[in-house]
């Protein structure tokens, strides 16, 4: 199956799934060393799925891990007040996608 970029260049589901991954390891570089974010863990359960399916375990685990403690961090495994029940759903779905990921 062929796609097209913004440049019109042709490319496979592969070229374009590693194409956003390597965009997103560069603009994550200096993020993961901040302050950490929803939407940070999000990312990170994201690429260690990918790095998994790859077979690149090492990076894997280690991405897994920074997800993990961003996680831990955020408290999403605690019972937050004030959150609507589709943010407290979304914060449960996360923070299980970390633990199934550690796992």
């Amino acid at each position: 199956m062929e796609y097209v970029l913004e440049d019109n260049k042709e490319t496979t589901l592969v070229e374009l799934q590693e194409s956003f991954f390597s965009r997103a390891d560069k603009l994550l570089r200096m993020e993961v060393f901040s302050k950490p974010s929803f939407q940070l863990v999000q990312t990170l359960i994201l690429m260690a799925r990918y790095l998994q399916r790859k077979g690149l375990s090492e990076r894997c685990w280690s991405v897994v891990g920074m997800g993990f403690r961003a996680a831990q961090a955020l408290g999403l495994h605690l019972e937050a007040s004030g959150d609507t029940q589709s943010q407290k759903e979304e914060r449960i779905r996360t923070w299980w996608a970390c633990v199934l990921m550690d796992r």
